[in-house]
């Protein structure tokens, strides 16, 4: 009887752990994006075109690359997460950065670097840089 109780007990607290290493919910993504502000102009490789939420102010943002820095997932599988959802991501970060981000022209290739919490749809942006050029 109390080995049944306890093969129950592991089998629950298995189900549970499903997701993240620690159980729970899963831990924040590392990821670099880049792109523009604005809606997918003609001849973008774009990939989605997510919606992000700063404050009170949303703006389209196309996407044309993504790369997952530290996490198990595919840069892909995060977009297809939130791009059905309006707005896709609601973003903060460093004053400094939030600034960079907001005074970002359609016209500028930007890359985007932060934390991703998946579940929640929240990134913590750490970095928003021009593109260098080849």
């Amino acid at each position: 009887m109390r080995l049944a109780v306890a093969l129950v007990g592991m089998l629950v607290a298995a189900s549970l752990a499903v997701g993240s290493p620690r159980g729970g919910a899963p831990r924040p993504v590392l990821v670099r994006m880049q792109g523009h502000v604005g809606e997918a102009r003609e001849g973008d490789r774009k990939l989605e075109v997510l919606t992000l939420r700063r404050g009170d102010t949303t703006a389209p943002f196309t996407v044309t690359e993504i790369w997952v820095l530290s996490g198990d997932v595919l840069g892909t599988e995060l977009l297809s997460d939130v791009a059905p959802y309006t707005p896709s991501l609601s973003v903060s970060g460093p004053q400094p950065v939030m600034k960079r981000l907001a005074e970002a022209r359609p016209e500028d290739a930007i890359e985007l670097t932060g934390y991703l919490r998946r579940g929640q749809r929240l990134f913590m942006l750490s970095a928003v840089e021009p593109v260098k050029k080849p």
